[in-house]
């Protein structure tokens, strides 16, 4: 990220000096555009987020050596399309080593809804929580990553056979 950003920068001094140095007007009309473009990125980047909720179906319980199915729905309530982001379940260490499941989506249309499923084996018993659900993007340019938090977890308890 820092190598797009410096390229950024030195692009926007080369062009100034070779505008100032030939007078050329529009390479400072194209050095303003450029120093811009960071800033029109992350503001497209931080509001992509906004308008996605997640819900969560799981039962609460089940017995040691199941597996339990997990379904999230990711809704967009906005008007306009959300596109690549990912959707990111935390999950208990004893019953997942990675402590995550990632879910990337493409497109998501406004009023749209899409169900992510997976199913996580039970080994152990015990109470287990699944969550908080993460969404994460990046703006359209890749200078900045942007996630938001989900509020809500989920509480497992797995019965011993």
């Amino acid at each position: 990220m820092t190598i797009k950003r410096n390229a950024i920068f030195w692009s926007c001094l080369f062009l100034s000096i070779v505008g100032f140095t030939l007078h050329i007007h529009q390479l400072f009309a194209m050095a303003a555009s450029l120093a811009c473009l960071p800033v029109i990125a992350g503001i497209i980047g931080r509001r992509k987020l906004e308008r996605l909720t997640v819900a969560r179906q799981a039962p609460t319980a089940v017995n040691c050596g199941e597996p339990v199915e997990v379904d999230l729905t990711v809704r967009n309530t906005g008007r306009t399309r959300a596109i690549f982001f990912s959707v990111l379940e935390r999950l208990p260490r004893a019953l997942c080593p990675e402590r995550e499941q990632e879910f990337p989506v493409a497109i998501l249309g406004p009023g749209e809804a899409t169900r992510l499923h997976y199913s996580l084996p039970t080994a152990l018993r015990g109470a287990y929580q699944l969550g908080p659900t993460r969404l994460q993007t990046g703006d359209v340019i890749g200078l900045q990553h942007y996630h938001r938090d989900m509020p809500g977890t989920h509480e497992l308890l797995v019965y011993p056979r």
